[in-house]
């Protein structure tokens, strides 16, 4: 009996050890501690070290993702909202970085990795404090491909739809700081070229109608003033034609539904007001700048939003010729007369052929008043005239005009 209990009780101290080293934390939690710390004072090249350490076991798989979230349960839950954000951050940092090895190759995301975590970040929207790494690691999956086949996305068209369901239904964008919003329209912008769009499912911006989801965008990014993130709503622009629509090479298989069609026929001229008002550019990077935006930058941006669909040139062509008259700042023109030029070789000769003659009349003005100064003069404004009449587009311009 005294040897049969003593076996009992080996095996209740064995019982204790295990639970005891289950109990203890990972040997690289010491790492999370670091990047997570809300210490202001934490050397940045510490937290750095502590990132690449943690998403070097990643991609050796001596660690999962579900190994992570496990144990970073702490810092994810805690009520210190700095270090709770950056817990969030960590795990969109390790997503954004996954499977890049020094000297070897990219390797994708597990699917039920993708899975789980696209489900933690879209849970985290809600959470203000942590919005930000939220939206980032939301990006990161979204913008995440199989590496193997560069166009099969490793987040499902119906996980997509049910992230963008939880950025409109937790997010109200235009009231989100200005690095928030910015990180609102690159999730935007992931979602519309999310490489399932190409189907009759169209882009996965959530489970309501089609022409709700335009609304959900308009909503989301009509009145931005910051420089930076116009850059960025010009770029949401210019892919949404192609999220709706498709292209004309598309078989019916990769081409939107009708009623996406439809939704951004009756859409159009909204949707282009929303960039119609940029136009022309007026800003001027300030002394000092810090912000790194040019005037060039946002004018060659918007003209591709601008001119992103033929639907758009019953309103695009009568406004950018609104700017091609003397009577404007010599870069107004400048900028219109480039813009001109980029609607008539994305629109083409037959989407043209109605505003031909507005045309001529507008640059025939220009040219017997040109304007005087350094963006454009006499010569630079009879350069451009002769460039836009020889365009393809502009064949018919002799005929319109007598």
């Amino acid at each position: 009996p005294r040897a049969v209990g003593h076996a009992r009780g080996g095996r209740r101290e064995a019982c204790v050890a295990m639970d005891a080293m289950d109990a203890a934390p990972p040997a690289w939690g010491q790492h999370v501690d670091v990047f997570t710390s809300p210490d202001r004072n934490t050397p940045e090249a510490d937290r750095a070290h502590a990132l690449g350490a943690i998403a070097a076991l990643l991609d050796a798989g001596s660690v999962t993702f579900l190994d992570l979230l496990r144990g970073m349960e702490s810092c994810l839950v805690t009520t210190d909202d700095a270090r709770r954000a950056r817990g969030v951050l960590l795990l969109a940092e390790a997503v954004a970085g996954y499977g890049a090895r020094a000297g070897g190759p990219r390797v994708s995301l597990p699917a039920p990795a993708a899975e789980l975590l696209a489900q933690f970040f879209a849970s985290k929207l809600e959470d203000f404090a942590v919005i930000r790494a939220a939206l980032a690691g939301c990006t990161s999956l979204l913008n995440a491909r199989d590496h193997e086949n560069a166009n099969e996305p490793v987040v499902t068209h119906a996980t997509a739809t049910t992230m963008a369901d939880r950025l409109f239904e937790s997010t109200h964008v235009p009231s989100l700081t200005q690095a928030d919003r910015r990180r609102s329209y690159e999730m935007l912008v992931a979602l519309v070229r999310h490489p399932a769009s190409s189907s009759p499912a169209g882009p996965p911006l959530g489970s309501c109608s089609p022409a709700e989801q335009i609304e959900s965008l308009v909503a989301a990014c009509d009145g931005e003033k910051d420089p930076r993130n116009v850059l960025l709503v010009c770029e949401l622009w210019k892919h949404i034609p192609r999220a709706f629509c498709g292209v004309a090479e598309d078989d019916a298989e990769r081409r939107p539904s009708d009623a996406h069609r439809a939704a951004f026929a009756a859409a159009a001229e909204e949707l282009y007001d929303v960039v119609a008002a940029y136009f022309p550019v007026s800003f001027r990077p300030p002394p000092g700048d810090t912000i790194k935006v040019t005037h060039e930058q946002l004018a060659s941006t918007l003209r591709d939003a601008m001119c992103a669909s033929p639907t758009y040139a019953p309103w695009a062509v009568p406004h950018v010729l609104e700017s091609v008259d003397p009577e404007k700042h010599a870069r107004v023109v400048a900028d219109a007369l480039a813009s001109l030029a980029a609607c008539g070789a994305a629109f083409g000769r037959t989407t043209m052929r109605p505003h031909i003659a507005a045309v001529w009349s507008a640059l025939r003005r220009v040219l017997l008043r040109p304007p005087a100064g350094e963006d454009l003069d006499a010569e630079g404004a009879a350069k451009w005239a002769t460039r836009l009449f020889a365009a393809e587009w502009a064949g018919g311009a002799r005929g319109a005009a007598e």
